[in-house]
C-alpha cells in the first residue's frame, strides 16, 4: 500500500470503531430496481432481457466472488458498482455508430465497466496474492460477466 492507501484505512478504521455498521448484500432485486430508475431518469433504450442477463451475470459474478476462499460474502460487489452500466451505455448513445449498441455486446458497455470499475476492484481485493493465482482469479471472473 501507498501512503494514501494507509491513511485512509486508517479513516475506514476509525469510523468503524466510531460507528455501527450494517451489512447490506448484493441483491438482484435491488439491483434491477437502482437500473430501472436510472433508465427512467435518462430515457435509457435498453431492452428489458438485456438488463435480466446483465443482472444474471453480476449475481453468477458475486457468488463466485463468494466462493474465493480469501475472499468471501464481504467482499461483493455492490450495487452501485453495477449499476453504473446504463450512465455507460448512454454516455455511446450520441456517438457516431453507437446508437444501437447492445449492452452485452463484446467490447460494449459491460466491457467499459469491467475496465474501469469492476476489474480494478477486484485486483485491489486480490492484492495480497501470487500474481499467477491473482490472474487466474480475474480472467475466471472476467468470462462470468463480460460476453
Amino acid at each position: 500500500m501507498n501512503e494514501i492507501d494507509f491513511s485512509l484505512e486508517r479513516l475506514d478504521f476509525a469510523l468503524r470503531r466510531r460507528f455501527v455498521w450494517f451489512f447490506f448484500g448484493y441483491n438482484p432485486d435491488t439491483l434491477k430496481s437502482i437500473i430501472s430508475q436510472k433508465k427512467k431518469i435518462l430515457r435509457s433504450n435498453i431492452k428489458d432481457e438485456e438488463i435480466d442477463e446483465f443482472i444474471s451475470r453480476c449475481t453468477a459474478l458475486n457468488t463466485a466472488i463468494e466462493n474465493i476462499e480469501d475472499l468471501g460474502k464481504q467482499y461483493q460487489i455492490g450495487h452501485t458498482f453495477f449499476a453504473e452500466i446504463v450512465d455507460i451505455h448512454e454516455s455511446f448513445r450520441n456517438l457516431e455508430g453507437f446508437p444501437r449498441l447492445k449492452l452485452m455486446r463484446k467490447n460494449a458497455s459491460v466491457k467499459v465497466l469491467w475496465d474501469i470499475s469492476i476489474k480494478p476492484m477486484l485486483e485491489a481485493f486480490l492484492g495480497n496474492m501470487d500474481r499467477t493465482t491473482k490472474e487466474e482469479h480475474i480472467n475466471k471472473l472476467s468470462r462470468i460477466l463480460l460476453p
